[in-house]
C-alpha cells in the first residue's frame, strides 16, 4: 500500500520562492480559494506530496513545517496596514501579534489522504473506510459539503468523505480529517489509515 497526502492552510504572507524550491523534492503547492480565512489579507493554500510512498517519513513531514514556518512574521507596521484595509471589526479581524505564527489553518481546512493498492485490496479497503471512518471520524460542519459522510454531497461525488480517483488503478481519497498543521496531527491521522489496513490485513490472514 501507498499513501499520499495533502494539507489546506494559510498563511499571512505568501510562499516565497526559495521555500518552495527548498520543498520541491518531496512537495507541490498550490493554492485553495475555498479555505474563508477571517484575515481579509491572507493567502490560501494546499501543499502535496509528490509521489504516494510505502513508508512516510515523519523527518519529511518535520521539514515540510519547519521550512513553512520561515514565512516571516508580520512587523508591527504590516498588522496596521491591515488593519487599516480589513472591513472586519478590530475584534474579529484576529490578527497575530509580532511573535505570532504565520500558518494556520480555519475550520474550512482539511487533510486529504491518498491511498493506492492492489486493486482487489483497493476495493475491500475502501469498503471498510467507509464504515470505520465515518463513525470514528467527524468533519467541521464547515467541510461537510467537502467530505460528506453520507455519500450525497450537493457538490457531486469528487466531494463525498471517500472517493475514487483511479478506480482501475486501487486509487482512492479520504477526505474526512479536518486541517491541522501539527505535526502530532498530521502522523495521528496517518497512522489512523496505517493501522486500519494492518486490522484488515490480519483479519484477511486469519481468515
Amino acid at each position: 500500500m501507498k499513501v499520499g497526502y495533502e494539507l489546506e492552510f494559510c498563511s499571512r504572507k505568501p510562499i516565497t520562492y526559495q521555500i518552495r524550491a527548498s520543498l520541491v523534492d518531496w512537495f507541490e503547492i498550490g493554492t485553495d480559494r475555498s479555505l474563508a480565512p477571517r484575515e481579509l489579507a491572507s493567502y490560501m493554500y494546499e501543499i502535496r506530496s509528490r509521489e504516494p510512498m510505502n513508508v512516510v517519513s515523519v523527518d519529511v513531514i518535520a521539514l515540510m513545517l519547519e521550512e513553512l514556518d520561515l514565512v516571516d512574521h508580520y512587523h508591527q507596521e504590516e498588522i496596521d496596514r491591515i488593519r487599516r484595509h480589513s472591513y472586519w471589526p478590530p475584534d474579529e479581524v484576529g490578527l497575530p501579534t509580532k511573535n505570532g505564527k504565520s500558518i494556520f489553518t480555519t475550520r474550512n481546512c482539511g487533510v486529504h489522504v491518498h491511498v493506492s493498492w492492489d486493486v482487489k485490496r483497493a476495493h475491500i479497503f475502501f469498503g471498510h473506510l467507509v464504515k470505520v471512518l465515518t463513525e470514528k471520524v467527524t468533519p467541521f460542519g464547515e467541510r461537510v459539503d467537502y467530505c460528506d459522510p453520507g455519500f450525497s454531497s450537493t457538490r457531486g461525488g469528487r466531494y463525498n468523505a471517500l472517493r475514487w480517483v483511479e478506480i482501475e488503478d486501487g486509487h482512492f481519497e479520504v477526505r474526512l480529517f479536518n486541517g491541522t498543521m501539527k505535526l502530532r496531527g498530521i502522523v495521528n491521522y496517518l497512522k489512523m489509515i496505517r493501522n486500519e489496513a494492518l486490522l484488515l490485513a490480519r483479519a484477511s490472514q486469519a481468515a
